[in-house]
Parts: C-alpha cells; structure tokens; sequence
C-alpha cells in the first residue's frame, strides 16, 4: 500500500519558487488524500512568502481538499503545537508542522517538511503511527531512483531553491553535485 504524504507549507515553497511543483504532483498526486492540512493552506493564504509562490500553490489542484482537525481532536493537536514551541503557550510558530504531524499520525501518513525541528520531532513520532518523515532531498532522490528526474535535474532544482533563498535542512551542507542525489 502507498502511504499517503502530508506537505508542509516550507517544503511546498521549495518547489515553488523554482516553479517545479509538477515534480511533486508527479511523486505524490496520484496517493490517497489528505495531501495537506487546513494550518498548512491557512499560512499560504496569510501570504508567508512571496505572493507568486503562494499563487502558484494556492491553485495547486492535485494538493486536493486539506484535512481538518475534528473538534474532539482539537486540544490533543493544540498540544503537538505546544511541544513544537518548546512548551510555550500560546504557540506562536509550527501550527502546520504540528497539526500535520497529528493528522499523519492518525492516517499513518508520511510528513513532508524542511523544518527542523519539525523532522525530527516527527521521527520520533514514527513508531506512534507516523509513517515517516521525508524532505525536499528525500524527495528529489526519490524522483531519481524512479526515473522521473536525472541526478543532474535534481542537483540543477536543489541549486535553485538555495539561490531563491531556500534553506534545507541542515544534515545538507548545500554544496550539492549530481552524485548526491543517488540512492
């Protein structure tokens, strides 16, 4: 069975500001929604970013109806919000991070995120019903162990993202080649 994969709203812009949003519908459009939750669509809306990002995954139709958190779930999510900012209340930071985690845990979702703190709290997750957790060079390296990108692709749309000001994670030092991109 193919997991079902949540995005994060930083991981979405990645691919947005190098107007490459196709590779993600190419490796995730076809799985099961949710594909996002209502926090992650709500930080694209408030206009986090540049506007034509925003635009350009705003009108992302593959991404599909976002998950909502249902009111009996409400305080247990909120709670992952909490933890995400390191235990201070009110959260200010990490409301898609959080609620996505949460909705992927229920579903047995994989979470798609650049954000740091969010992977690993993510990783630990896993073994509580989290499918995983993944980013922007998982993904690329996927697309290139299936064929649908060259390594050279890969390693061309990483530069981009980094030369648009995107930052990865940082286990990635940024001085990417194509043969970083092989499984």
């Amino acid at each position: 069975m193919l997991r079902r994969v949540l995005h994060d709203a930083v991981s979405l812009k990645h691919f947005a500001i190098a107007n490459r949003l196709d590779v993600l519908e190419e490796r995730h459009g076809h799985l099961a929604e949710p594909r996002w939750c209502e926090e992650v669509q709500e930080e694209i809306k408030n206009g986090i970013g540049l506007a034509s990002e925003n635009a350009a995954i705003l009108s992302a139709t593959w991404l599909g109806t976002p998950a909502s958190i249902a009111i009996e779930d409400m305080a247990a999510a909120y709670k992952y919000h909490v933890v995400l900012n390191d235990g201070r209340e009110p959260p200010t930071m990490h409301k898609g991070e959080a609620y996505s985690i949460f909705v992927g845990q229920k579903i047995g979702a994989i979470f798609f995120t650049d954000d740091g703190t969010a992977y690993e709290w993510g990783n630990a997750k896993v073994r509580s019903g989290l499918g995983g957790v993944k980013d922007t060079i998982d993904v690329l390296r996927d697309a290139v162990s299936m064929g649908e990108l060259t390594k050279e692709q890969a390693c061309e749309l990483a530069l981009t993202m980094q030369d648009r000001g995107r930052d990865f994670r940082s286990v990635h030092d940024g001085k990417f080649t194509p043969a970083y991109f092989d499984r």
